[in-house]
C-alpha cells in the first residue's frame, strides 16, 4: 500500500528560470519514500524537463493552454487533477483560469501559491502584472492554505499591495541554492585574479536577460559605482 503524500507542482512553461529551478530542487530533495512529486506545465514542456526526469521519479506532463484563458485545456487540467488524487497542490503561477478550476472543484485539496518574484512598477507591462496579480489574491487568497514569500521584501508588498489578510498566512521561505550543480573543479579566471592581485573589486550579474530581471539597471548601477569608486571593474 502506497502511503506516501503525493504533491502537485503547477508551473505554467518547463523554461530555464527561478520557478522553474525551485520546482526541480524540490522534487531532487524532497524525501522520495515519504512524497511523491507530479508537475504539471499548464502551456509547454521545456528544458528544465530533461533536469527533473534525469535527478528522480517525477510524473511530468502538459496540458497545452495556448493563452490564460484557454478554456480547452482547463477542463483537460480538471481532469488530470480528478484522476490523479494529489494530496497537497502546490501552485507557482498566477493564472486565473487553472485557480478557478482549483477552487470550485478541489476545495479539500490544501493549496500553497510560492511568489517568486517581487512587484515592480516601472514599465506598462509591469502595471498589467501588477493588476492581474492583485485580481488574483483578491478572488483566491482565502482558498490557499498559505502564501509562500521568497523573501521579507516580496512578503511586505503582498501585504501592502495585493492586500493580503490576515499577515501570518505568508510565510518566507528563501529560496536555498543547490550548491552541487556548479562545477568545483573550475578555477578563477586569469582576467578576475588580476583584478584581484592590485586589490581590485568586481561588480557581477547573474540572472537571465530578460526584461524582468532589468540587466540595463545593472549596467547604469554599476557604471555609477566606478564613477564613485575606480576600485571597482
Amino acid at each position: 500500500m502506497n502511503n506516501k503524500v503525493k504533491i502537485l507542482h503547477v508551473l505554467w512553461v518547463g523554461g530555464i528560470g527561478g520557478a522553474e529551478e525551485y520546482v526541480r530542487m524540490i522534487t531532487r530533495y524532497l524525501n522520495s519514500s515519504r512524497y511523491d512529486n507530479a508537475v504539471c506545465f499548464l502551456s509547454q514542456r521545456g528544458e528544465i524537463c530533461q533536469e527533473i526526469q534525469r535527478e528522480g521519479n517525477v510524473s511530468l506532463t502538459s496540458m497545452g493552454f495556448r493563452n490564460g484563458f484557454d478554456v480547452e485545456a482547463s477542463v483537460k487540467f480538471y481532469k488530470y487533477v480528478r484522476e490523479n488524487g494529489f494530496d497537497i497542490i502546490h501552485i507557482h503561477v498566477r493564472n486565473i483560469l487553472s485557480m478557478l478550476v482549483l477552487a470550485l472543484f478541489f476545495s479539500r485539496i490544501p493549496k500553497i501559491i510560492t511568489h517568486h518574484t517581487g512587484i515592480q512598477l516601472t514599465d506598462p507591462d509591469d502595471i498589467r502584472k501588477f493588476k492581474k496579480s492583485k485580481l488574483f489574491y483578491f478572488l483566491f487568497s482565502r482558498f490557499l492554505r498559505k502564501i509562500i514569500a521568497i523573501s521579507g521584501y516580496v512578503k511586505d508588498n503582498l501585504i501592502r499591495n495585493m492586500g493580503i489578510s490576515p499577515a501570518e498566512k505568508i510565510e518566507v521561505l528563501h529560496n536555498g541554492i543547490d550548491m552541487q550543480v556548479f562545477d568545483r573543479v573550475r578555477r578563477t579566471t586569469p582576467e578576475l585574479l588580476n583584478v584581484r592581485s592590485v586589490g581590485g573589486k568586481v561588480i557581477g550579474f547573474i540572472g537571465r536577460m530578460v526584461p524582468c530581471k532589468r540587466p540595463e539597471l545593472f549596467i547604469q548601477c554599476a557604471a555609477e559605482i566606478i564613477k564613485r569608486d575606480t576600485g571597482y571593474r
